[in-house]
């Protein structure tokens, strides 16, 4: 997921100042390298080691580009108020303000990364105090700097006539009237000082939040006989001498191996009870706040609600569309959710016993998929993974996408370029990307966990690509995907599970994304589209990884090298829809939350609400009132009330898929994928950007047929 995803601040139009992050985990190497004079995202970046020295690693470098990018807007947006009316052109009032709001959003996504990856508690520290200090400056400066909306206004309702302006110029145009109303400037000077002061707020505590989920690295002891199920090679690295026990912690790699494989409940009990209550307490009171700010901000700009604002100009529109879209889901797929609970509970495995309400418990359902998998289907994930090493499974699909989309992915040799010290830790790739020759951008990979990285997977751009308006790049895009997969063994090298794979697809396909959606306006560029159609191109990726070719061509076993054979990958195939009822009720759960939580029902007892929705959606499986998952569902941050585009989009996605499956899924049909969809960005609605590759409007007819419901 691009998920995504902070604060949002609109500066100018569809303008996040704090861009939206998809998913992460993290250890790095400890340096204190006085750079304040290298290059920065303020900077042109053309070369690798422009892309390395954007990263500041030092405090003192970080408190320097603050002072830069405040003191470049101070100015450059005195000389833009200051133009006459009659003088005004788009390009010195539209564009200047999309490039002076794209200058604070790249310092802002960068710090945010920083915060994200950086080993060092000192600079984390340090980068979140300065997102904060920048965020203020920018609701003054620009959010909610009513000169710059009367400067803007001048130019549209006076000039915008007198110019003969490209259709993305006229949308981003009308986006920004929209949004700069939906902000505030409508509000009398008494009530847009109080929504400042919340939106201040309002962002320190978003960071915290995210920032508390980050730092609550949770663990357990247990004895080599309460892990049986796992192999002695797979619980070698966990053993720790000193007390003579082995140390589970809740970072992704763990909890999956020991949730799916541990046949001793006690054990896998007690670590999902320890990742289902990361955060907790800290950011119950914390959510509370949130929530009411955002339902007073909502009702100060007009809305009954925040839901109602955040779905404002999105592509369902209105939170009662919504509303019908997942009650049709949920109609849909109950049959199918029913059906998979009979089936893996009609022969459960030695260990697990259903609640005296015949329910499943929630630690143990993976256990009981993973193990029906072996038994009825004979899929071992584990065998499986051995078939995906984490370095050539990114060189097969680097090849994929190469040939798909016509690109050229180049890893580039970190130690020998200057600015490598710039590297905060040691396992850290950059890919080049190039197209026919022509810089595109570059990507940073972080793909294993560390103690105080972000917990879960994430893209997040830090420069947004731009074009010319005839179309040449002039601006690469630079964007980082975080990860949390195994690490190698002495005896292994990292092996991916499918579900990791899946993972890398997703976010690699918010990369891809980033780095083909070049486009004339920052404010479009990438990934910066409607927030309910963002997670397309992603998913949309996803389905690859259940088409036997793909299958066939981007595995490879470590040791010998040799493809999934036949009869493993209809084995696969086999089982895909063997969850998807869970699945869907799954996402709906936190879809139907995420609405909940920022209605105009405000309701301080979340977690009742959340109890109330898991006993209607998943009624096959147990409550848990110990758990406190809430405090570490992110996505309440990023996504707001919007949690529901991961269902939205997958549906849109699906279609995309059967379309370009039916046409070969050649390099051809890759190409228009490249150019008419993600390479638009955000320029065009993405309704129209749809209708243009399919020819028609899109349909939900290959979601309900893929899901086998």
């Amino acid at each position: 997921m691009q998920k995504k995803l902070k604060n949002i601040i609109f500066i100018v139009g569809l303008l996040p100042v704090i861009w939206y992050i998809y998913h992460i985990q993290g250890k790095l190497m400890n340096m204190q390298i006085e750079d304040d004079n290298d290059k920065t995202v303020l900077d042109a970046i053309v070369t690798p080691d422009d892309a390395l020295a954007l990263f500041p690693r030092s405090q003192r470098a970080m408190q320097d580009l603050v002072t830069r990018l405040k003191k470049e807007i101070d100015t450059k947006l005195a000389a833009l108020i200051a133009i006459p009316a009659s003088d005004r052109t788009f390009d010195n009032t539209a564009r200047a303000l999309d490039t002076l709001a794209s200058d604070a959003e790249k310092v802002m996504s960068l710090f945010e990364l920083c915060q994200m990856v950086y080993p060092e508690a000192s600079l984390r520290t340090t980068a979140q105090s300065l997102q904060l200090e920048l965020h203020s400056f920018i609701v003054d400066k620009l959010s909610l700097n009513k000169q710059v909306y009367y400067a803007f206004k001048e130019y549209v309702y006076e000039n915008r006539k007198k110019e003969l302006l490209s259709p993305e110029q006229e949308f981003y145009l009308d986006e920004s009237i929209k949004d700069f109303k939906r902000s505030g400037f409508e509000l009398d000077e008494q009530e847009q000082e109080v929504l400042k002061k919340m939106q201040k707020e309002l962002a320190e505590l978003t960071l915290a939040f995210e920032a508390n989920i980050a730092h609550d690295v949770r663990s357990i002891a247990v004895t080599a006989d309460e892990l049986e199920g796992l192999t002695v090679q797979e619980i070698a690295p966990y053993f720790d001498a000193q007390s003579g026990k082995y140390i589970l912690k809740t970072d992704y790699p763990t909890v999956d191996l020991v949730l799916q494989n541990c046949s001793v409940e006690s054990t896998r009990k007690a670590l999902w009870k320890e990742f289902q209550n990361r955060a907790y307490p800290q950011n119950n009171q914390i959510l509370s706040q949130v929530i009411k700010l955002r339902h007073q901000i909502a009702q100060i700009l007009g809305y009954p609600s925040y839901t109602a604002l955040n779905i404002d100009g999105s592509m369902a529109e209105s939170p009662e569309r919504v509303e019908h879209f997942l009650h049709e889901l949920e109609k849909r797929s109950e049959k199918k959710a029913q059906q998979e609970f009979v089936q893996l509970t009609s022969n459960l495995p030695v260990g697990v016993i259903l609640s005296d309400e015949g329910k499943l418990k929630s630690w143990d359902v993976r256990y009981v998929m993973h193990q029906y998998k072996k038994n009825h289907a004979a899929i071992d994930e584990r065998v499986i993974a051995e078939y995906f090493p984490l370095e050539r499974t990114i060189d097969l699909l680097l090849e994929l996408y190469e040939e798909f989309l016509g690109l050229t992915f180049e890893q580039v040799t970190i130690d020998q370029l200057d600015h490598a010290h710039k590297l905060w830790h040691k396992d850290v790739k950059l890919i080049k990307t190039t197209q026919e020759g022509e810089l595109l951008g570059y990507l940073f990979l972080d793909l294993h966990p560390r103690d105080n990285k972000y917990t879960h997977a994430c893209h997040g751009s830090i420069i947004h690509g731009l074009i010319n308006m005839h179309g040449d790049q002039v601006v690469p895009a630079v964007s980082l995907v975080i990860a949390n997969f195994p690490h190698a063994t002495a005896e292994k090298p990292a092996l991916l599970l499918r579900n990791d794979v899946n993972t890398f697809f997703h976010e690699f396909g918010h990369a891809v994304h980033a780095l083909c959606g070049a486009t004339q306006l920052n404010a479009f560029s990438g990934t910066k589209t409607k927030r309910d159609f963002v997670e397309l191109p992603s998913q949309m990726l996803e389905e690859w990884l259940w088409q036997p070719e793909i299958l066939k061509r981007v595995s490879g076993h470590y040791q010998s090298g040799l493809k999934l054979h036949d009869e493993m990958i209809d084995a696969i195939i086999k089982i895909k829809n063997i969850d998807t009822g869970f699945f869907i009720r799954r996402q709906l759960v936190l879809a139907y939350l995420s609405l909940a939580c920022f209605n105009e029902k405000i309701d301080d007892n979340i977690k009742h609400e959340y109890q109330l929705l898991f006993e209607r959606l998943m009624p096959d499986q147990e409550y848990c009132p110990e758990e406190n998952f809430i405090a570490s569902f992110g996505h309440l941050m990023g996504y707001g009330a919007q949690y529901y585009g991961y269902l939205w989009s997958k549906v849109f996605a699906l279609d995309l898929f059967h379309y370009i499956k039916s046409h070969g899924m050649s390099s051809a049909i890759g190409a228009r994928y490249r150019d008419v969809v993600i390479g638009k960005g955000g320029s065009k609605h993405p309704g129209d950007l749809l209708r243009d590759f399919l020819g028609r409007d899109p349909q939900s007819e290959s979601f309900f047929k893929e899901m086998g419901i």
